[in-house]
């Protein structure tokens, strides 16, 4: 039995309402006592009571007077205790809930108590609901989700909300009130609306589900989300609880994963490729070697009829092409053979002008805009025609066959700090062990009105023999990649469908003022020079072995071969007092060519030595330091470069410093 009431007797019979508060107090209960109405009214002002019981005839106001002033003071129930005369009045106020019931005197004190015990029941039980809807409404409130409560009809319509937490209403952008007037179909966007039928068939079994979609908010935004739906019963009417939560970070950061993994999968088959186009380049260049020395040194034969003298004129011109080839495969593996020098990006337009001209007169009308800072740069020039010729003719290929287009080709200089690099790379295109270095940046760039492109091409534009042309032509726009990375430079792409494309190469600007000069002897003006010593070639493929030690040996030096480092190094040992010099290749089996030069260098060795590769020598070097080199030399070579080197080299040897 619950006695924790705090009850307020009012009535004028002070013996009455004594009695009654020494009864109340003997069964547990608090009890105070007003003898009027306004005794009570200022009693109420200062203390709360859970129970009042009232005296219908007070001196100065009726009970029900009382009642109403009382009611605006404290959440109470009231009893009217009242004579049989009034009786009439105060039933009327129950049905008006204006009491919860009277008792008539004289008091049955019993039945009063009793009474008074259901109403503290009563309120009792009235507290631990409302104890027990707050800890429901904070519980509600406490989850981060958005939770939404809304009841289902058997033909599977959803009704509007019914319930709805505040993360709901600051998530959606909505009100309480907004939301509660709003169905399921309000806040689903269009794409995911065809999850209704699934969602319906497995709640009106009586089943959850969770699935992803996507939501609105009132401003017109997007949620990605993750809806947690149960069908449950409510007041005996079939409902949906769904608890909603945002994956918008969690799909961005997906979505994120998705493409770095692609732009990691990219570079490896990039470099998988490179890789494999570099090791092919080096095997053929020997092969080329084999072909080419030997079919000059046939050539030299004094007996050769003129017919046979053009055939192998006609077979040496087709391995050179093929040499050609070479090339482009290691531009695109980025170890390609590039002679560096400072060049002028205006001025290698300009010179190529007329032919680029002639190359789009059928497709676009060519405009060049050349920098007014005329940007240098150090490059290979015939590399850097690759270039601008590969972008122009794609360019022009672009526009409309019949219409044409316009494609312009422009210079400049760009400051490229860290966040334009990092920007830059994150296209996944190039792959560098090192990072760029920041500064200024000489740029070439290519702009056309044509078709351009969609993600998926834009996405394969550099990968070998990829085309969308009706025929692919060779490596393509690959060895313009591998151009560029092999002159630690980058390149951007923006295009759009239907809306051209433009691509700019950015290049490190050249730290020399003064460019050398290229006037040059042409090979038909130079001659093989005779020489002397005792020279050392170093190669594992015994073939070029043989062709190098031929044409060194016409020339007039005496040859001694190697085929590993090891070997090299036994003979430097046994005959460092007659070696001349040392022409070593750099890619070898067992101790290579990097290990063998240095194992010379520390046994003290002062000996020249010549580096024959298909690699560039920029990177050799970069790789070597640049007081490890006398000479270089690009494979395959001709024996007229063989012989301008090594002149070179002992000129070099003995001109005082």
């Amino acid at each position: 039995m619950s006695t924790d009431l705090n009850i307020l007797v009012v009535d004028d019979n002070e013996d009455l309402a004594i009695n009654l508060q020494d009864i109340l107090h003997e069964k547990g209960y608090q009890a105070k006592t007003a003898l009027d109405g306004a005794a009570a009214i200022s009693l109420c002002g200062k203390e709360a009571f859970d129970l009042v019981l009232l005296d219908y005839n007070l001196p100065d106001m009726d009970g029900l007077q009382v009642q109403k002033h009382l009611s605006s003071l404290i959440q109470a129930d009231f009893i009217i205790v009242t004579g049989y005369a009034s009786v009439e009045s105060a039933s009327a106020a129950v049905s008006r809930r204006q009491i919860v019931g009277y008792e008539t005197k004289p008091l049955d004190v019993d039945r009063l108590l009793a009474f008074i015990r259901q109403i503290g029941e009563r309120q009792q039980a009235e507290r631990d609901l409302q104890r027990s809807q707050a800890r429901y409404r904070t519980l509600y409130e406490a989850i981060t989700d958005a939770l939404f409560v809304h009841p289902m009809a058997d033909d599977g319509a959803m009704g509007r909300f019914t319930e709805v937490n505040e993360v709901a209403c600051e998530r959606y952008g909505y009100s309480r009130e907004e939301l509660l007037k709003m169905r399921p179909a309000d806040i689903v966007a269009p794409e995911s609306e065809g999850d209704r039928e699934t969602i319906v068939e497995v709640l009106a079994r009586g089943g959850n589900t969770t699935l992803e979609q996507i939501h609105r908010t009132q401003n017109g935004g997007r949620i990605f989300a993750e809806v947690h739906a149960k069908a449950f019963q409510l007041d005996g009417s079939p409902c949906v609880l769904s608890l909603v939560r945002d994956i918008s970070e969690r799909k961005q950061a997906e979505a994120d994963r998705r493409q770095m993994e692609n732009r990691i999968q990219t570079l490896q088959r990039l470099e998988s490729l490179g890789v494999m186009a570099g090791g092919i380049a080096h095997d053929f260049n020997n092969i080329l070697m084999v072909v080419i020395g030997n079919m000059e040194i046939g050539m030299d034969d004094p007996g050769l009829s003129p017919h046979s003298l053009k055939n192998l004129m006609e077979s040496k011109n087709a391995a050179l092409q093929a040499a050609d080839l070479v090339k482009q495969m290691l531009a695109y593996s980025g170890r390609g053979h590039f002679v560096v020098e400072p060049v002028g990006l205006n001025e290698i337009i300009e010179e190529t002008a007329e032919l680029l001209k002639t190359t789009c007169a059928s497709h676009a009308a060519l405009e060049i805009r050349p920098s007014p800072e005329s940007p240098v740069i150090d490059a290979d020039k015939s590399q850097l025609t690759q270039i601008i010729m590969n972008l122009i003719i794609n360019a022009c290929e672009s526009q409309d066959q019949t219409e044409g287009g316009r494609v312009t080709i422009s210079t400049g200089v760009e400051i490229c700090d860290t966040a334009c690099l990092k920007a830059t790379l994150s296209d996944a295109w190039l792959g560098y062990d090192e990072p760029l270095k920041e500064g200024r940046y000489a740029f070439l760039e290519v702009k056309d009105d044509g078709c351009g492109m969609d993600s998926e091409t834009r996405r394969r534009m550099f990968e070998p023999f990829f085309s969308t042309k009706f025929q692919g032509r060779g490596l393509g726009l690959s060895s313009v990649l591998g151009i560029i990375r092999g002159h630690q430079g980058f390149v951007r792409a923006d295009t759009q469908v239907s809306r051209g494309t433009v691509i700019r190469v950015l290049l490190p600007m050249s730290e020399h003022v003064d460019k050398p000069s290229s006037a040059e002897l042409s090979p038909a003006a130079r001659e093989v020079l005779p020489g002397e010593g005792l020279i050392l070639v170093v190669d594992d493929e015994p073939s070029v072995r043989r062709l190098i030690r031929m044409m060194l040996e016409k020339m007039g030096y005496e040859v001694i071969t190697a085929a590993d480092g090891n070997e090299v190094v036994r003979i430097y040992h046994a005959h460092s007092e007659a070696l001349a010099l040392i022409l070593m290749d750099l890619t070898m089996p067992g101790m290579d060519g990097v290990n063998t030069f240095q194992a010379l260098q520390r046994a003290g060795c002062e000996i020249p030595v010549v580096l024959a590769s298909g690699y560039s020598e920029a990177q050799l070097r970069t790789q070597y330091g640049e007081k490890g080199f006398a000479g270089f030399l690009h494979k395959p070579f001709q024996k007229q470069t063989l012989s301008d080197v090594l002149v070179q080299v002992f000129k070099n040897r003995s001109t005082p410093a």
